[in-house]
């Protein structure tokens, strides 16, 4: 008989944070998120992704949630507005220092 070994212990860890990924940009749809388009590319990466782990049996299979989190995170410094690695863009320094004083 053909019998399937069992997922490991990495392997159900990673399919259960790939859904839980989709989950997440579900959650930014559903509160009103902009720039969403009708069916997003993240959420059907990410549940393709966990059907992959979930149905191959091999010991490489958490690797693919490794990779996609390597591609959201470089995703997410290259995307424009998304305030990572500029949070204060569009204020001057001078602004700030003056809005500071104020406070002070």
């Amino acid at each position: 008989m053909n019998e399937q070994s069992p997922l490991s212990v990495a392997s159900k860890l990673t399919a259960v944070s790939l859904v839980a990924g989709t989950a997440g940009i579900v959650i930014q749809i559903l509160t009103g998120v902009e720039e969403y388009p009708m069916i997003p590319p993240g959420a059907v990466i990410l549940l393709a992704a966990a059907l992959l782990v979930s149905l191959l049996r091999w010991q490489w299979a958490p690797v693919v949630g490794v990779a996609l989190a390597i591609l959201i995170l470089v995703g997410a410094f290259v995307t424009p507005g998304t305030g990572i690695v500029y949070p204060n863009r569009g204020r001057s320094v001078h602004s700030s220092a003056r809005r500071s004083r104020c406070w002070a």
